[in-house]
């Protein structure tokens, strides 16, 4: 049809998918061999089939007729017979057409329907350039050979002025004798031997100056200067006695200023407190707000006051020494944070927990008894190790602890009643500076340049590392020491672990990624929605998708394929696949394998296993 044009487009089709489904019965038969009579009645077993359909999804392809740009379709019209042209139907700058054949009124330097090719303006009589045209996109320039330049009208050559050329070579006036170029210098300055340079004479010291009393060299020229007590008179070389009575501008009101006043020889200078700025008047001195600039240290909470500010932190965390980062307070230090039994502290906060056989209370903290969990427990402790728990059967156990002074301090006669093997729970006693919850971590096992603690059984990790080892990166929205600073970050934008500072998605830009449409539209005030599968980001003014790493194509529809993740899907996983499960397709973390550990899965666990066994009769 007429001004008819296909286009490819994203659509969810849904289709059936057939599902046979098998069923068996029992049937009545007449057969013969029967006792007593030759036929009698029987029952088989057959198989009968039924088909079920399931309702199934994807996206797919397919094709759709639109107007061409620059037409639409009036009722049942077969094509699309009527133009119309819109501010996006005609490129660079044309303008609609009133009627005519022309869709679009074109520039100079563009043709077509719509504006959208460029006039070759050098194919006609040359461009009327004298020697060289060039083309380009909407234009077009004529050039000369060399030692000529265009003349005005931008055409025609001339012979060209050596002297319009870097300015023949001089360094002050160039003089074009013939097609020949002679340097002149400017007074206070003498020709150098290459005849192009200008060299500053020193007039002082030549004596030409005819100063009274002494004379500064300056570039092209000099200055005279009198002693203390003399003043230049007006033929600027002649001094005369003078008598002068120096009064300070700052000691009658302070010079005018609020804070500071400092005396110079043009009047006073007014400076402020710490903490203060002068305004437009150079007078006045205001507040600065360093909480609202961002030049305060804070890691959290931020409060100005006139002349500095105040860092505050969250509950559950207490104000560094230095008085800027937020260090976490561990409640379990203080009267065991009211917990019953156990109280386990976390960032910010902390937990309390029950010992086998008792359950936490609704107010967090006291313990009570549950027959449930403490039903089928053949517990046996001893005095001298009240915190051990030993029950049958036997197994190997992952913790480590030493059992020496057990056997040393134990009476035979506390065991006469104890038969069978027993198992050591409850409590986990790593040995030799390990550390961990298989006790398989040393110091030496710090990452990221985390250093070992005091009591060597733990990493203290620098700004935007956590975890035992100091090998997890700082939870989203947070950085620094401790992860305990808060992420600034707008539109989607993650900050630096270490720094603070924003990483913007594509297309987001500013300082904390303010400048630049929310996740999933765009457009001059962000009203319309992008195209983009997982509602991603798109170009904010043409709509295109940018990918988040970890996705790719045209719609951002499409997952990595394994072993790649990133932007692009440009990188490739460093983990040990022959241990790994999977690859993050986002940021390529590996998910290791049961019994491998480490950042790419190389690493085996390593258990300390002790089986205590005692036969007493």
């Amino acid at each position: 049809m007429p001004n008819v044009c296909e286009e490819q487009e994203l659509a969810l089709v849904g289709q059936q998918q057939p599902c046979t489904q098998v069923f068996t019965r029992m049937i009545k038969v007449w057969k013969q061999g029967c006792i007593a009579q030759r036929w009698c009645l029987g029952y088989e077993r057959r198989s009968g089939y039924y088909t079920i359909y399931k309702q199934t999804y994807s996206i797919q392809y397919h094709t759709i007729y639109k107007c061409c740009p620059g037409w639409w379709r009036q009722g049942d019209e077969l094509g699309c017979l009527h133009s119309l042209c819109t501010k996006s139907t005609c490129f660079n700058s044309g303008k609609c057409g009133v009627g005519g054949d022309h869709l679009c009124l074109c520039p100079a330097g563009f043709q077509g329907p719509r504006c959208q090719y460029d006039v070759n303006e050098c194919a006609s009589e040359n461009g009327r350039c004298e020697d060289q045209c060039c083309n380009t996109i909407g234009s077009y320039y004529c050039s000369c050979p060399a030692g000529q330049k265009l003349k005005e009208d931008g055409k025609l050559c001339e012979e060209e002025d050596p002297c319009d050329n870097q300015n023949g070579g001089c360094t002050h006036i160039c003089q074009n004798e013939g097609g020949a170029v002679k340097c002149e210098c400017h007074d206070g300055y003498h020709l150098s031997e290459d005849k192009k340079f200008c060299q500053d004479v020193d007039e002082c010291q030549e004596e030409i100056s005819r100063c009274a009393h002494g004379c500064v060299n300056v570039l092209g020229s000099f200055i005279c200067v009198c002693n203390p007590g003399f003043e230049l008179g007006a033929d600027g070389k002649h001094c005369y006695r003078i008598e002068v009575e120096i009064v300070n501008s700052c000691e009658e009101t302070n010079g005018g200023c609020s804070h500071h006043c400092e005396h110079t020889t043009i009047g006073p200078r007014c400076s402020c407190n710490k903490g203060y700025q002068l305004d437009s008047s150079g007078k006045s001195c205001t507040d600065h707000d360093e909480c609202e600039t961002g030049e305060a240290c804070c890691s959290q909470f931020c409060s100005n006051y006139a002349g500095g500010y105040e860092c505050s932190c969250k509950a559950g965390f207490r104000l560094d020494s230095d008085g800027c980062s937020c260090d976490d307070v561990d409640e379990c230090l203080a009267d065991n944070a009211g917990c019953e039994h156990d109280c386990v502290n976390s960032l910010g906060s902390y937990e309390c927990m029950c010992d086998t056989g008792y359950k936490l209370d609704f107010d967090g903290k006291l313990c009570f008894y549950d027959e449930e969990l403490g039903e089928g427990e053949d517990e046996v402790t001893f005095p001298r190790f009240p915190e051990l728990i030993f029950q049958r059967p036997a197994q190997l156990l992952q913790y480590a602890a030493t059992l020496d002074h057990f056997y040393d301090d134990v009476i035979a006669e506390d065991f006469e009643n104890v038969r069978g093997e027993h198992t050591l729970q409850h409590k986990t006693v790593c040995l030799n500076n390990s550390f961990g919850s298989d006790c398989s971590a040393t110091c030496n096992d710090c990452m990221n340049r985390g250093e070992c603690n005091s009591e060597k059984n733990g990493c203290i990790c620098p700004a935007g590392w956590t975890g035992i080892l100091c090998n997890e990166t700082c939870p989203s929205g947070s950085f620094g020491k401790n992860c305990t600073s808060l992420c600034k970050c707008q539109n989607g934008g993650t900050c630096d672990p270490i720094t603070g500072l924003c990483r913007c998605p594509p297309g987001i830009h500013g300082t904390f990624c303010e400048d630049g449409c929310p996740k999933g539209y765009f457009g001059k005030n962000c009203y319309k929605r992008c195209n983009c599968a997982n509602n991603g980001y798109c170009h904010r003014v043409y709509g295109a998708c940018f990918c988040d790493p970890g996705l790719y194509g045209r719609f951002c529809h499409l997952t990595c394929p394994k072993w790649t993740f990133g932007a692009g899907c440009s990188e490739e996983c460093q983990c040990a696949k022959e241990n790994t499960l999977e690859c993050n397709a986002k940021n390529g973390s590996c998910y290791c394998k049961p019994g491998y550990h480490g950042d790419k899965c190389q690493k085996g666990i390593t258990f300390l296993c002790i089986l205590f066994s005692s036969h007493y009769n």
